[in-house]
């Protein structure tokens, strides 16, 4: 890891390199100028270059403006491109085609048609608006907004409730009635209003009784009482609805099974009967999925491949037929929803470096024309859903996520210096921090927004490894993607600091073990999930060779705490435990010990440790249910003679964690004078004994969510 900058530095000038020879235009160009066309297309629509391909365009009309032919097509690509990157100079494009090279018929109405459309988008679009109509810090956004925009459905986290807000009353009401959630049974996720908007289908998730797991749910503005469509009686199954079909008879939704497939669905209303549209081969590809206004299409986004997190736009139709691909482009690209009159979709892309919104006209389940740019630069957002009206309604901010930094006095634990926020890009989307065995880099992850002019990888997680002293960073998801990797999280270094050692998830839900090597970037997936293990954590290393993790056998109903070798496969357990006992140890930074948090369905919690040489175990604390503890995942301090650990403490209207420790020798639990609105979770220890890196999520209190709305964006609404 020395030369970690070194390589950092290499990296740069070799895929700058790369870069140049790959995706510029050729130094040695043929004078052709159909050859020269011909690169040109593939510059824009196969490397996805739209600078290069522009430049090459050009020098194609200049120099070869005799072959009137070529230079017509090159300036109706021209004109693409520009739209595209939604710039002003694509109606120049189309203007110029028609003033020199009218005598080319095909190409002046294809460009005549195009000017049309952007001119009217032009003067419908200069009345496009923005307003927030609600702010509420206690929101989240796995609801809808109903079909004549007066409701908006939505989750009361106070209860796991079912609610909805009257948008023009500014009141919220309970659909259903969970209860407190000390006596709550499950809650609600996911809901979408049927087209009459007497009706909510939502996603329920069954986590305290038995049967266990996700249903789909029905309910009445008009009466509480809800009916079961369907039932997923497995933690490790769901169904996520997304859309009702016009006539309100079918739920469009996405099935998950145990067994790892996916499809997506129509649920009957009637009996919950499912019909299969698609079976889909990764499980987690699929974000967004809506039905035509007519009922004879179902637009959808879906990954690009299992190494690429970026996704592209597909129609399919209802009835038969194959599917026709809508956006097919180098960028990342999400469903949003229908126009009301069907002839438009509209999307997200972040094909211009910003999230934008654009549209892309749709006719007899065709692409017709280019995607046009509706509103630049509008961020990351949640969509709630277009109204009869044409209104889209969309979610902005909420929860976060934050890696910040504090002094503690080792002796006593107390602050010395406050925390403040390490890492500033990405904001709200940074979380597991963790020091090198030399403390001199920090690995990290985050979802950031990876965009075409980068790969055009998606959003998705990645592993960071920044040096503290600089703040220079690597970055490692091209890595992680040749698995298929959409989610990771717990980064443990090894010993010598040459490697990292992740817990991540892949595109078809299953769980893993992946080791990367920071020197030559090489990724190996050392632990896959299997049919009766279920893989928890990566909780550590042993030494330089073996590597600690936790895992529940569902056959035998039981939780263990595994030594495995990184070269040969071979491992022992180490201790048995709890089932529950899920995501909650600790290797020691001796690593002598690892520690382990149990919670039994009694709710009493223990915190262990266990020694991996011997297996000797101590218990080092209990809590009951009754003190209303909050124990989540815990650390060690740099010299191992403590562990640090959070509770969770209710405050009027909010909560926040309060950091304590205990020592490995026994004694009591001694609170420190450190606590933070939020959680303190992911704890890591600078070897320096002084400095805490952490994970923050601030509470709803504290969050800004808002929901906003976007009208008369025209003629999409027409």
């Amino acid at each position: 890891m020395k030369h970690l900058t070194r390589t950092i530095l290499a990296v740069i000038v070799a895929g700058g390199g790369l870069w140049l020879l790959a995706s510029g235009v050729p130094v040695q160009t043929s004078q052709d100028p159909e050859v020269q066309y011909q690169r040109a297309v593939q510059l824009e629509t196969i490397e996805g270059n739209l600078n290069a391909a522009i430049d090459l365009y050009k020098r194609v009309i200049k120099n070869n403006g005799n072959d009137r032919v070529v230079a017509a097509k090159a300036l109706l690509r021209l004109g693409g491109c520009y739209e595209k990157q939604g710039d002003v100079e694509a109606s120049k494009a189309y203007e110029w085609l028609l003033r020199d090279y009218a005598d080319q018929s095909d190409q002046a109405a294809e460009a005549r048609a195009r000017l049309a459309s952007l001119r009217k988008l032009a003067v419908a679009g200069s009345g496009l608006s923005t307003r927030r109509v609600w702010a509420e810090p206690k929101t989240d956004f796995y609801g809808s907004i109903c079909p004549d925009g007066k409701y908006l459905s939505f989750v009361d986290w106070e209860t796991g409730d079912l609610a909805i807000r009257d948008l023009g009353e500014g009141t919220n009401r309970r659909l259903t009635n969970n209860g407190p959630w000390e006596s709550s049974v499950g809650e609600v996720e996911t809901s979408i209003w049927s087209p009459d908007g007497k009706q909510v289908a939502y996603q329920w998730l069954q986590w305290k009784t038995e049967p266990s797991g996700y249903e789909l749910h029905l309910i009445s503005l008009d009466n509480p009482t809800p009916r079961v469509l369907y039932r997923n009686e497995s933690y490790s199954a769901w169904i996520v609805p997304f859309d009702w079909s016009p006539d309100g008879k079918q739920i469009l939704a996405v099935l998950n099974k145990e067994e790892g497939s996916s499809e997506l669905v129509l649920v009957s209303v009637a009996d919950g009967k499912i019909r299969t549209l698609k079976r889909l081969s990764q499980i987690m590809g699929l974000d967004s999925a809506e039905i035509s206004p007519d009922g004879r299409y179902v637009i959808y986004d879906y990954l690009q491949s299992e190494s690429n997190l970026a996704h592209d736009i597909f129609l399919l139709p209802i009835a038969a037929g194959s599917e026709t691909p809508l956006i097919e482009y180098p960028a990342d690209d999400r469903v949003l929803d229908w126009a009301p009159d069907g002839k438009w979709v509209l999307f997200s892309s972040d094909r211009r470096g910003s999230i934008d919104v654009w549209a892309v006209q749709i006719e007899d389940g065709k692409p017709k024309g280019a995607p046009v740019m509706v509103k630049p630069a509008i961020g990351r957002i949640h969509p709630l859903g277009i109204t009869r009206s044409g209104s889209f309604y969309y979610g902005v901010g909420g929860m976060s996520k934050d890696i910040y930094v504090a002094k503690l006095d080792p002796t006593t634990g107390n602050v010395m210096v406050p925390p403040t926020k390490l890492i500033k890009q990405s904001e709200g989307f940074n979380h597991a921090p963790r020091y090198s065995p030399d403390g001199k880099y920090l690995a990290y992850i985050s979802k950031g927004i990876k965009t075409a002019s980068s790969g055009g990888m998606g959003w998705g997680d990645s592993l960071y490894v920044r040096l503290l002293e600089t703040g220079e960073e690597r970055e490692f998801q091209r890595e992680m993607m040749q698995f298929g990797i959409n989610y990771v999280t717990q980064p443990r270094w090894s010993p010598d600091g040459k490697s990292i050692l992740l817990f991540g998830r892949n595109n078809r839900g299953r769980y893993g073990i992946y080791h990367i090597n920071l020197e030559t970037g090489k990724a190996v997936c050392v632990l896959r999930q299997g049919e009766d293990i279920s893989v928890s954590y990566a909780a550590g290393w042993r030494d330089e060779k073996n590597f600690l993790y936790g895992r529940a056998d569902e056959k035998n109903n039981r939780g263990e705490i595994c030594v495995r070798n990184l070269d040969n496969g071979n491992e022992k357990v180490l201790f048995s435990i709890s089932p529950t006992a899920r995501g909650a140890l600790a290797v020691s930074p001796d690593r002598r010990w690892v520690s382990a948090t149990e919670s039994h369905k009694s709710g009493e919690k223990a915190l262990r440790i266990i020694s991996t040489d011997s297996g000797e175990v101590r218990r080092l604390i209990k809590f009951s249910q009754e003190q209303q503890f909050y124990l989540i995942r815990h650390d060690w301090s740099a010299d191992s003679k403590y562990v640090f650990y959070t509770r969770r403490v209710e405050t009027q209207g909010s909560y926040k964690f309060e950091l304590w420790r205990i020592a490995v020798d026994g004694g009591q639990p001694q609170k420190t004078d450190f606590e933070m609105p939020g959680s303190i979770d992911n704890i890591s220890a600078h070897p320096d004994g002084e400095q805490l890196a952490f994970e923050n999520m601030a509470p709803m209190s504290a969050s800004s969510a808002e929901v906003w709305v976007m009208e008369s964006f025209m003629p999409l609404t027409q």
